[in-house]
């Protein structure tokens, strides 16, 4: 085994990205703030939806969602939030939802709620893009799906000497919570030795993107047991502790 002291960088927006921070400096790591994109509401129009089922993938999608139309009044025979953090958001609003163990598309899809679902109408509540997954399969299964848009992302960009910066602070980790997201540092940080690609670690948090890290030749990619703050610090702790060789034999 090889111990690396983890220099971690944190892509995730505020606030949960400020909250990672605090945990993983909390277990004597290093870490700092590097958000990729802020949150804004797009508006969802005047009237709200009333499916068989609706699917909320974030916290964000519940917050701007309900700041615009109460999510209390809406009327649905179902409600599946993607994570439990979504799952909690929803009953601080008094709505009863069910989550799925595996907690991303996958786990969603495999929910009895949802293995017949032909002639249901569904509504996946996101942001601007994502869950193209869950749309094509549960059409495949014959339902009527919709996304229902209550935010945006504002993508940041950095300069060179800000990226520059990281590794002259010895960044060697990168925690990425979406492919899109994996995909705008993976272009970022492109340098004439291959640096980050090759010597950084790369965190990521579903199954999904680690395919998308190995398709675009990312060396040592660790894959966490979900999205959740919790888990992607424990994925940092076993890192530190990372066999490279035998991670990518």
């Amino acid at each position: 085994m090889t111990k690396r002291n983890a220099n971690i960088l944190v892509t995730r927006p505020l606030p949960k990205g400020r909250e990672l921070v605090s945990l993983l400096e909390a277990q004597g790591m290093q870490a700092c703030e590097a958000p990729l994109f802020s949150y804004q509401a797009y508006p969802l129009g005047s009237t709200a939806p009333s499916p068989d089922i609706f699917i909320f993938v974030s916290v964000a999608a519940v917050e701007y969602a309900h700041a615009q139309q109460p999510i209390d009044s809406w009327q649905a025979s179902q409600f599946i939030a993607v994570g439990q953090a979504t799952k909690l958001a929803l009953a601080n609003l008094g709505i009863s939802a069910i989550s799925p163990t595996e907690q991303n598309s996958e786990g969603v899809l495999s929910l009895t709620a949802l293995t017949q679902v032909h002639d249901k109408r569904i509504v996946i509540v996101r942001g601007d893009n994502g869950r193209e997954l869950m749309f094509d399969t549960l059409t495949n299964r014959g339902a009527k799906v919709s996304y229902l848009q209550s935010y945006q992302r504002l993508w940041r960009t950095f300069s060179l000497p800000i990226t520059n910066q990281w590794r002259q602070d010895g960044i060697n980790f990168i925690i990425c919570t979406s492919v899109a997201m994996l995909e705008k540092m993976a272009n970022l940080l492109v340098t004439s030795d291959n640096y980050w690609q090759r010597s950084c670690t790369w965190v990521v948090a579903s199954s999904r993107i680690y395919e998308k890290a190995k398709q675009l030749e990312l060396t040592h990619i660790i894959l966490a047991n979900g999205a959740s703050n919790q888990e992607l610090v424990l994925a940092c702790q076993n890192g530190s502790n990372y066999d490279r060789q035998k991670n990518n034999a």
